[in-house]
């Protein structure tokens, strides 16, 4: 509700899960997941089980997936890879 009113926003997406070694922002969210036109979010996937982001992104790939609309509808979701 608080960062709702201050960014004067109807809605406010949230992530718990994501986050990558080395990143000097703290996981700042645009380098894990970004808005694209329309209904559609791009976002860091990784697909390897051997891989320490494996985890987290999965978990946050999960979250990202579950988000809606407002109209209810599910995004259009645009995995990045994780070279």
């Amino acid at each position: 509700d608080v960062l709702q009113q201050a960014l004067a926003q109807r809605r406010v997406l949230w992530l718990e899960h994501g986050a990558l070694e080395g990143d000097d922002t703290d996981a700042h969210i645009d380098t894990l997941a970004r808005f694209a036109p329309g209904d559609a979010i791009v976002f860091q996937a990784c697909d390897d089980a051997s891989d320490s982001h494996y985890a987290p992104l999965q978990a946050m790939t999960a979250e990202i997936a579950a988000l809606r609309t407002t109209g209810g509808q599910p995004y259009r979701l645009f995995p990045l890879p994780w070279a």
